[in-house]
């Protein structure tokens, strides 16, 4: 009798240990899973830097002398704001992209040809789509969207197709051009700490061939010209490094 007396208040003594730790539990992946919710639907706001390279494929039908862009190097700044779990809104400046222009001029000599240096910027607004939630440290992603560019001739360019002793090229009106261009591309994010995140961007574009205020046919043999009616395909490869603002404490990141 005395025996299952005390077995029942073993049974009891052990429960009211095990109790608690439960209850602790529950209340640590409770308060765990309103972080995650939190976390996940804070807006975020990021700034950073990017530089790599960008190369230009230019689009002329048919004509037998096409014109160059010669690829170069880019940098530029991003801004992205993600207001849901996996979307958000980015504005990306690419500040200045070096691609020199090479023209074939109208019955060439073999193998001649004629360079200026040229430059560009591009600014563009597009929203971002995110292949996985916040609190995955990988962060893929997709944007397209619309976009505005300007290309233009370096002064020393500007200053050698005015010049007396290129007149015969007939590039004395060498000029730049802007105007609006698709943007599309992606890329991924991943997450050094709760302040910096590193970034690998592949970022596309299309837009009209630059006239350069070029003539569109040849005023004679030796000129330049550009076809009207062409298009041009940008590329960018980029590697980026963003800072995060604040923001509510993230959970343990997951893969």
């Amino acid at each position: 009798m005395i025996g299952s007396y005390t077995k029942r208040f073993m049974h009891f003594l052990l429960a009211a240990a095990v109790l608690p730790c439960g209850a602790a539990s529950a209340l640590a992946q409770s308060q765990q899973m309103k972080a995650d919710k939190d976390f996940d639907s804070s807006p975020q706001f990021d700034v950073g830097a990017f530089g790599g390279g960008q190369f230009w494929k230019l689009r002329q039908g048919n004509d037998p002398l096409p014109d160059k862009l010669v690829r170069g190097g880019v940098f530029g700044q991003r801004a992205t704001w993600d207001f849901a779990r996996y979307f958000g809104l980015e504005e990306a400046w690419s500040i200045r992209g070096t691609n020199n222009i090479q023209y074939i001029p109208a019955h060439p000599l073999p193998g001649q040809s004629v360079s200026f240096g040229a430059r560009n910027t591009q600014l563009s607004v597009s929203p971002v789509a995110y292949l996985t939630p916040r609190t995955s440290r990988f962060r893929p992603f997709l944007t397209v969207g619309p976009g505005f560019e300007w290309f233009f001739p370096t002064s020393d360019a500007k200053a050698a197709a005015a010049s007396a002793q290129n007149a015969a090229l007939g590039a004395q009106n060498l000029s730049g051009r802007y105007g609006a261009v698709v943007t599309w591309g992606g890329g991924v994010k991943y997450v050094l700490s709760p302040r910096f995140l590193v970034r690998i961007d592949y970022h596309g574009t299309w837009a009209k061939h630059p006239q350069f205020g070029l003539t569109n046919i040849p005023a004679h043999a030796g000129g330049l010209y550009v076809p009207t009616g062409g298009s041009e395909i940008g590329t960018q490869l980029t590697v980026g490094l963003d800072f995060r603002f604040h923001r509510p404490a993230p959970p343990a990141a997951t893969k």
